[in-house]
């Protein structure tokens, strides 16, 4: 299966988390409207997508959603659902 990211803008957050948008074009402080992007693009270009100071790929992985704060522990099934969703979006 082909993992899926958001990605975190280190650069462009101040007092609030920022996501990339999808197509690399635009900003959401909403993790839920940020672009899904395949490991294929996000590996063919690391130095862009996952730089470490500027961005992190974050894998759209419960876990990992609930650890960074992006889901909260026993979260409603509309919320587990949407991210279900965003998991098989191509």
């Amino acid at each position: 299966m082909n993992k899926k990211y958001i990605i975190y803008s280190l650069k462009h957050s101040d007092k609030h988390a920022c996501f990339w948008r999808a197509d690399d074009c635009g900003y959401t402080e909403n993790p839920w409207l940020a672009g899904v992007y395949d490991e294929e693009t996000v590996m063919k270009n690391q130095s862009y997508y996952n730089n470490g100071y500027e961005t992190v790929a974050i894998e759209l992985k419960y876990d990992n959603l609930l650890r960074c704060g992006l889901i909260i522990p026993n979260a409603n099934k509309n919320v587990l659902q949407h991210f279900k969703k965003m998991q098989t979006v191509k």
